[in-house]
């Protein structure tokens, strides 16, 4: 309801949280494989744009310096990718192995295909999210001074794999994200901001269950109709709502909440599920 309310359930999740063991640092190591451009385009798949005249494969760490580089088609799995350019996902599956060794993009956007495997990627600047699909063991980060998008209205999926964001996020699109037992996480200081009616759907009963673990806030700042949080919420930090309705419909996981629930102004925040 419209309102302040806290909850207060078992401690234990949230004291140590999924940031008390952090993720690889962002740093990079030494490349392998090197963009030059020679084709004069800007597509991943041509092999005279790489310094070798090969396309990059499993054993290599990928530099894009300052590059402007769009995978469009292909399965290409390597072991890192460092990106101080522009690196466009729209088709086919780019795979980053290296558990070891962050991956790391200035820029980056995703229109379609999958960003996939275990490792880290970290984004310093922006990541904007217009359709595809993440999936795997691995973590995308999207730094404190840096801000994801999710625009559009084409589905985005995240599949079993873990969104941290550590800047900000904004949902300004009509279509939200399908938490396929993906998990999203916010740490302390950074924003997740539901700027339409758009919201986070679950996707599959099954292990591990679809998360959303609040450190900071979560807040639906736009649209006047309902976003659904449809994963379960853990929540440490501020859940908001300024208006419409925030609906939390996947209930806690019994696991610990010790955060703030919060409707201000016409907005209302509403549990549907326990």
């Amino acid at each position: 309801a419209a309102g302040a309310a806290v909850f207060q359930f078992r401690l234990g999740y949230l004291a140590a949280g999924p940031w008390s063991t952090p993720p690889p640092a962002a740093t990079a190591v030494a490349c392998t494989i090197n963009w030059d451009g020679g084709a004069g385009t800007s597509a991943w798949a041509t092999p005279a744009n790489w310094d070798t005249n090969v396309l990059p494969g499993p054993a290599d760490h990928v530099c894009l310096a300052g590059a402007t580089v769009v995978h469009s088609t292909g399965i290409d799995a390597i072991l890192s990718l460092q990106s101080s350019g522009s690196l466009t996902l729209s088709g086919g599956t780019l795979e980053l192995t290296d558990v070891a060794n962050a991956s790391n993009a200035t820029s980056f956007a995703q229109s379609s295909g999958t960003l996939a495997g275990a490792a880290v990627l970290a984004i310093s600047n922006s990541y904007t999210w217009t359709g595809g699909t993440q999936q795997g063991a691995g973590q995308t980060r999207i730094a404190v001074a840096a801000t994801l998008t999710r625009s559009g209205a084409t589905a985005a999926n995240l599949n079993s794999r873990t969104l941290r964001v550590e800047g900000r996020a904004v949902v300004s699109g009509t279509s939200g994200i399908n938490l396929n037992g993906g998990t999203i996480e916010t740490v302390p200081g950074a924003m997740f901001d539901l700027q339409t009616d758009a919201g986070l759907a679950a996707g599959i009963a099954a292990a591990p269950p679809e998360r959303f673990v609040n450190g900071g806030t979560l807040t639906k700042s736009g649209g006047t109709g309902i976003s659904s949080v449809a994963a379960e919420l853990v929540n440490a930090g501020e859940v908001t709502a300024s208006t419409g309705t925030l609906s939390l419909s996947g209930g806690d996981g019994a696991d610990s909440t010790s955060g703030r629930f919060a409707g201000t102004g016409p907005g209302k925040v509403v549990f549907a599920n326990g």
